[in-house]
């Protein structure tokens, strides 16, 4: 891999994490005011179940972390010099 690309796809995975943390933070406010009880986890305004959407941002967010972590161990071995 060169290094560039190497470069970028480290910038974009550090970009990412904020970005999945606060959609995990956004959908638990619409969990919070858009159902009737906490226990509900169906949108009343979209029908969008919130509690499914937050388990995939948790699991986007910490695969992501791995991604960075992971990459971040191997340098050596994935950039050819």
């Amino acid at each position: 891999m060169n290094k560039k690309i190497y470069k970028i796809i480290l910038i974009i995975l550090i970009v990412l994490i904020p970005i999945f943390i606060f959609e995990i933070f956004n959908m638990m406010v619409s969990l919070k005011y858009e159902t009737e009880n906490m226990n509900d986890c169906i949108s009343l305004i979209t029908g969008d179940d919130l509690c499914k959407e937050i388990n995939v941002f948790k699991i986007l967010s910490a695969i992501s972390f791995l991604l960075l972590c992971l990459m971040s161990i191997f340098k050596k071995k994935i950039v050819k010099i």
